[in-house]
This record gives structure tokens, C-alpha cells and sequence, in this order.
């Protein structure tokens, strides 16, 4: 009985190879390994990727098996995939009903498509979102990379010649997974059939953090979570700081994410901030909901986020939170009164509005409801049920 209901199960190959995470899972990692969490009970999984296994790290479970590869760069953990994938074929063990590719970076979405080709399965693409000069950059050509890299021919034409390629293999994807409808139109404008789109948010963990029995002290006015990237807003932050410390002299800014770099490090010295702003590098999970607990203020001032599980992590610690307004953070929060949104680059405003609720905590009062209204809106639970609908579709 038991080997039939597993046979019934959709059989699932899912591609995670993930460029970013050193210690902990970050966005869209964090997104994938809680939607096998809950989805390794009602599919069969199997998960190829890069060693050392994320997945294993995070979820310890037997029942998602893990294929690890070991590789110096992008393009051997290709080939050696592939290379996997053929010599599973060739034993008649690459049953799968369906492939998943957990995000459409190319690495991902190519061998996504070639496992389609050797299983001749259908194959999914999951997108949290498109970042918009990337986009752009494709709509208007070399030209406009080349002015918004400042002339990094490297760069410029690195986004001209991948994004050719993702587009065409999202075309050829049979569905498309997107937390948000900030994203389909930014891939309908990129001709994506909207047909093939699915809207399906993410969820919010609903285990509520646990929490002291006294408050503890506030040691850090402000926080930023995130990697220390221009795109994520570090520099945008920083600018920020410079402002608030003129009106809040010993106010303190903890940075967590990332390894500081020479630009970074020398940006902070020549704005004297030194005593002003505190590195904190990669946290384990425990460190890091304690510094949220610590932290009176998160700041959000990324130029290309997603879903941002980070801003529903804070809320659930009961921290409020500034961000820019971003069409797709106004979609997902824009709900909740202890987020406040300011215009994108507009770095007055943001250290204005930091100053605000760092002086009046005008914010702090209505954490308690709009956490309860975060968890009843966003669900891990309807999340997989609709990622398995998805799924199942494809059977």
C-alpha cells in the first residue's frame, strides 16, 4: 500500500544551483527550501546542485534525495550535471514527471531545459522577480547597458548576450511560478505568454519566533539585512546614515550580510561613521532573529527585490520597517502600517523618515496587529498547495 501511494506521487527534479549563499539561505534560496519543506510529503523530490548541499544543511530530510556535484564554476556544474543526467538515463533511472528549475538565472533554466529534453517532460521556471535595468538592457540594447554599467564593456555585454538566452528558454518553459503580478507584467512586456504565468505568493513562517520573557535592550537603532551590493541599496543606506547622524549623533547601524569590501570599508572611514555603523558579516538563524529582536528599525532600500521574506521576518519580530517603494514591495506590504514606503533614491527622504521613527517610534504601537494580519494573508501551506496545482498540470 504505502509503495503504491509513493508511486502515486508526482515525481519532481528540481535544479538549485545558487550563486549566492556562503553560511545561511538568502531570498530566494530561503523561498525553495521552505517550499520543499512543505512539499517533500505530498511529492516525490530529487534535487540536483552544487557541494556542499544546501538543502541537506537546512532540512535533514531523508525523503528529498540530493544529488551533489562538485564544481569550481557555473559551467562544469553544468556539463557535469548533464553528464549525471545522461549516465541516469542510460540505467532507466531518470524517471521524473516533471523538472523545476528554482529560479530562471541561466545556469538553472538551461539545464532545466535540457533535463526536459532527456526525460521529454515538461519543465517549470520559478521567478521572484526580473530586475528592471536587466530588462531594460534587453528592450533597448547595448547602448543602454553600456550607460548604466558606467561603460563596463564586461558587464554591458555580459546582461546583452545571457538575457537573449533566458528569454528564449522561458519561452520554451511549459509553466512559469512568479510571487508576484509586479512580475508578469514585467514578463508580459517581454512578449511571455501571460497564459502560461502563474501567480502564487509566497508564505510567511507561522511559527511565531520565540521570544523573551522581558524584552530585551535595543542595542541597534537600524538595521540592514542583505548582500552588500549596489542593487540591494548599501551605498543608498549609507548615504542615508550620513544624514541621520547629523540629528542622532550616537545612533548605530548594524550591517548583516556579505563580506565588507575595500569600497565599503572606504566609504564608511571617509564619512567618519566608523563608530556610527557595526559589521556584522553572515548570522546563523538564531543570531540573526536576536539582532532583529535588538534592532528598533529595518531598512529596505533595494532597487531590485522580490517577494523580500526579510521584511515578513522582521515583522513577525515585531521590528517595522522603512523600504523603498518598489512596485512589487507596495503589492506585497503595502498592507501593513508598520511598513513605510519612500520614493527610490530619494535619500533625504529615506533618512528623514528613519529620523521619524527613530525620534517618535510612531510605527512601533501597530506591530502587533499587523503581524497577525501578515500571517493570515501569506501561508506556506496554500503556497504549496498551489505550487502542487501547478505541478500536477503538468502530469
Amino acid at each position: 500500500m504505502m509503495h503504491e501511494e509513493e508511486n502515486s506521487k508526482i515525481r519532481v527534479l528540481a535544479l538549485f544551483l545558487s550563486p549566492f549563499y556562503k553560511i545561511r539561505a538568502w531570498g530566494g534560496e530561503r523561498a525553495f527550501i521552505e517550499l520543499i519543506r512543505h512539499l517533500e510529503d505530498k511529492s516525490s523530490i530529487s534535487i540536483l546542485e552544487k557541494k556542499p548541499s544546501l538543502t541537506k544543511m537546512e532540512l535533514d530530510k531523508r525523503s528529498v534525495k540530493v544529488f551533489e556535484i562538485e564544481a569550481r564554476s557555473q559551467v562544469e556544474w553544468i556539463i557535469k550535471a548533464l553528464l549525471l543526467m545522461l549516465r541516469l538515463k542510460r540505467s532507466k533511472l531518470f524517471n521524473y514527471d516533471v523538472i523545476y528549475a528554482y529560479n530562471h538565472f541561466l545556469p538553472n533554466i538551461f539545464l532545466a531545459y535540457l533535463a526536459s529534453k532527456i526525460a521529454d517532460k515538461p519543465f517549470i521556471v520559478c521567478i521572484y522577480h526580473i530586475e528592471r535595468y536587466q530588462a531594460k538592457s534587453f528592450r533597448e540594447g547595448l547602448s543602454f547597458a553600456l550607460n548604466f554599467y558606467q561603460f563596463n564593456v564586461r558587464n554591458a555585454l555580459s546582461v546583452n548576450l545571457v538575457w537573449p538566452m533566458i528569454h528564449a528558454l522561458l519561452k520554451r518553459a511549459n509553466a512559469i511560478i512568479v510571487s508576484s503580478e509586479s512580475t508578469t507584467r514585467d514578463l508580459v512586456s517581454l512578449d511571455i505568454p501571460r497564459d502560461k504565468i502563474s501567480v502564487i505568493y509566497l508564505g510567511i513562517e507561522h511559527e511565531m519566533p520565540t521570544r523573551h520573557l522581558k524584552e530585551p535592550p535595543k542595542v541597534f537603532d537600524c538595521l540592514y539585512m542583505g548582500r552588500p551590493t549596489l542593487n540591494k541599496g548599501i551605498f543608498d543606506i549609507l548615504l542615508a546614515w550620513k544624514l541621520v547622524v547629523k540629528e542622532l549623533p550616537s545612533a548605530r547601524l548594524a550591517l548583516v550580510g556579505g563580506d565588507i569590501s575595500r569600497d565599503l570599508k572606504n566609504f564608511i572611514d571617509k564619512n567618519k561613521l566608523e563608530s556610527n555603523v557595526i559589521f556584522l558579516g553572515y548570522l546563523p538563524d538564531d543570531e540573526l532573529s536576536e539582532t532583529l529582536y535588538r534592532s528598533k528599525l529595518l531598512v529596505m532600500p533595494s532597487h531590485t527585490e522580490g517577494f523580500c521574506l526579510t521584511i515578513g521576518k522582521a515583522v513577525l519580530h515585531h521590528v517595522p520597517v522603512i523600504a523603498y517603494d518598489t512596485s512589487i514591495l507596495r503589492e506585497v506590504y503595502g498592507f501593513l502600517s508598520c511598513v513605510k514606503f519612500v520614493r527610490e533614491w530619494d535619500i533625504r527622504s529615506l533618512a528623514k523618515e528613519i529620523v521619524n521613527v527613530l525620534s517618535n517610534e510612531v510605527l512601533l504601537g501597530k506591530i502587533e496587529e499587523n503581524r497577525l494580519n501578515l500571517l493570515e494573508r501569506y501561508s506556506w501551506d496554500a503556497t504549496s498547495e498551489k505550487v502542487m496545482n501547478v505541478l500536477s498540470a503538468m502530469r
